[in-house]
């Protein structure tokens, strides 16, 4: 029973989580698999045949890729960091307004 006491657990909640979570995989296993396939078996293709063309180049090539990848996942990372930032400014300025009115209120 206190498991429900906490707010993260309360009905509403848990209610919220199981509809976005379902929500989630749904868009995941939709097209969103299909194309990461594609685009899986297209690269490895892709590598193969520039193998038997030209293996110093696909080497060059693949290097590129990879630097690509990499300052990808590190932008993604800085948009998640700015997102949790503005997230908690935004949370902090709201909760600041009603507890000026409040205040003003009683005066």
């Amino acid at each position: 029973v206190a498991f429900f006491d906490r707010p993260e657990n309360s009905s509403g909640a848990i209610c919220n989580r199981l509809s976005s979570d379902a929500l989630a995989i749904q868009q995941m296993t939709g097209a969103r698999l299909g194309i990461v396939c594609e685009s899986i078996v297209m690269f490895g293709i892709g590598v193969v045949l520039g193998v038997f063309v030209s293996w110093q180049l696909t080497l060059i090539v693949l290097f590129y890729i990879v630097s690509l990848f990499v300052i990808a996942v590190m932008h993604i990372r800085w948009q998640a960091r700015l997102n949790k930032r503005s997230d908690d400014i935004l949370e902090s300025a709201s909760s600041v307004r009603p507890t000026f009115r409040l205040q003003y209120h009683v005066h």
